[in-house]
């Protein structure tokens, strides 16, 4: 029993000396930080309404007291405070401070805060503007989420951290510099803020995270500085009036995605020097030419002739881009997930016999598919996903003629419409002076000639000594008239 009373007397004791260290003052509940420094913070104003203006110094008990800091959710769901002016004596503000304040206009910071916690403003979203002060280093993550109505944010050289998503959704905001002490862009740090059209990325910055600047509806320029060493997964990715960009030869990583939806893209460089990446024909692969990372999707020509050192295309390569017809070369053994998903355009697709994998929607959406030629001997393992939400009975599929009843009893393949055989194994053709043999087209006389695939769109004209194209069926045309052609 004794133990039991000693242990009640000192729970009461702490509880009693948790009470001692917060006091009212004014509508507002104040906790003692510091005894000896005689500092508090204020710790409850749920209660205020209107114009705040929060004193330097309040008094309890004799004793004055300077306010250094706004606790944490303090002001948190105040539905009816509209400003709020803090003395030169705070230096923080604490996590969801001023969270959900609907009514809150104006925020006058003062120069000393050093600190602006995570989720200090979300929801304020009638802030328009925030003149945040040089002595602040740090911005918390989500410190400004969903102020929808805030149009301009002035971000000074002392702040060296931006959390993640700290201006998520802040649709209204136009124009933002980033300062050359901030050395690492958040995930989700201006995602949704469909009003920027304009960003400085200072040449300190070395990461930009994942969804940094996902869908930034109206973003027609950014400049990546060569002190960038990764782009995250989706940085850019649905930033739709974005017509071109360049890599600089210091990135050495580009996230899944990067640049995927961005349905204005008619270009993408790599800066000369890049150990990681290469630009061919404006379409991004990995250093070697092996991995085609992205084509840019607002460039408006219909067709495309891949390289033949590529071995697989990465997710969403070509999704939303304006082809009409695809002749994949027999280097490729993969195909990624929603490679060519939403191209609305697209009619015919040759898949050589290389490829073993094809990725889930990776023909999602393609609407006009009308022809698919398959030349693999053994049909793919797909799933059905592969060709979500396309009509397969409306699309014929081309296949080897040796392997017509695999593709008929085949999981999916069996689906398309119409099966039919086609001999794929031409060795050499040879018309006029010009042989194509071993998917190498040579015409050692220089006879002028124009190739088109079997929808009739030009894919060569010219007079070259030598011509690769990707596996398929093609017309040659020279002056003596058109000859069918197998690469």
């Amino acid at each position: 029993m004794k133990k039991i009373a000693l242990y009640l007397i000192f729970a009461f004791g702490a509880i009693v000396a948790t009470a001692q260290t917060r006091f009212d003052v004014d509508g507002l509940t104040y906790e003692i930080l510091s005894e000896s420094d005689r500092t508090v913070e204020v710790h409850d104003g749920s209660n205020a309404s209107g114009e705040l203006s929060i004193p330097e110094t309040v008094s309890y008990n004799g004793v004055n007291y300077t306010v250094t800091s706004i606790g944490e959710a303090a002001f948190k769901y105040c539905r009816w405070l509209i400003s709020v002016d803090m003395p030169n004596s705070v230096t923080i503000i604490g996590d969801e401070a001023f969270f959900g304040c609907y009514v809150l206009t104006s925020i006058d910071m003062p120069d000393c805060v050093t600190s602006i916690g995570d989720y200090a403003f979300q929801e304020c979203d009638r802030l328009t503007s925030i003149a945040i002060p040089n002595s602040v280093i740090s911005i918390g993550i989500g410190a400004f989420w969903n102020c929808t109505e805030l149009t301009s944010v002035t971000i000074p050289n002392s702040v060296t951290y931006i959390g993640g998503a700290a201006f998520y959704n802040c649709s209204k905001l136009t124009s933002i510099t980033i300062p050359n002490s901030v050395t690492f862009i958040g995930e989700s740090t201006f995602k949704n803020c469909n009003g920027l059209t304009t960003v400085t990325i200072p040449n300190s910055v070395t990461t930009i995270g994942d969804e940094a600047f996902y869908w930034c509806a109206q973003l027609m320029s950014v400049a990546i500085p060569n002190s960038v060493i990764s782009i995250g997964d989706y940085a850019f990715s649905g930033c739709p009036r974005l017509t071109s960009v360049t890599i600089p030869n210091s990135v050495t990583s580009i996230g899944e995605c990067a640049f995927y939806g961005c349905s204005g893209l008619t270009m993408i460089n790599v800066e000369d020097g890049s150990k990681h990446y290469k630009s061919i024909d404006g379409v991004l692969f990995n250093f070697d030419a092996t991995e085609l990372v992205q084509y840019p999707v607002g460039n408006n020509r219909t067709a495309y002739i891949f390289p033949n050192t590529v071995y697989s295309i990465s997710d969403y390569a070509f999704s939303g881009c304006c082809l009409t017809s695809v002749s994949i070369p027999n280097s490729v053994t993969a195909i990624g997930d929603c490679a060519f998903g939403s191209c609305f355009g697209l009619t015919s697709v040759t898949i050589p016999n290389s490829v073993i994998s094809i990725g889930d929607y990776a023909f999602m959406y393609c609407h006009r598919l009308q022809e698919i030629i398959n030349l693999a001997e053994e049909p793919q393992r797909i799933t059905s996903d592969v060709f979500s939400v396309v009509q397969l009975g409306n699309v014929r599929l081309i296949v080897p003629s040796s392997s017509v009843e695999k593709y008929k009893s085949a999981d999916v393949w069996k689906e398309f419409g119409t099966i039919e055989g086609q001999e794929a194994g031409v060795g050499v053709v040879e018309t006029d002076k010009i042989v194509v043999s071993g998917g190498v087209l040579r015409n050692p006389e220089g006879e002028e000639m124009r190739i088109y695939d079997l929808n009739g769109r030009a894919m060569y004209s010219g007079n070259g000594s030598e011509l690769r194209l990707p596996a398929g069926f093609y017309i040659l045309q020279t002056s003596n008239g058109n000859r069918k052609v197998v690469f």
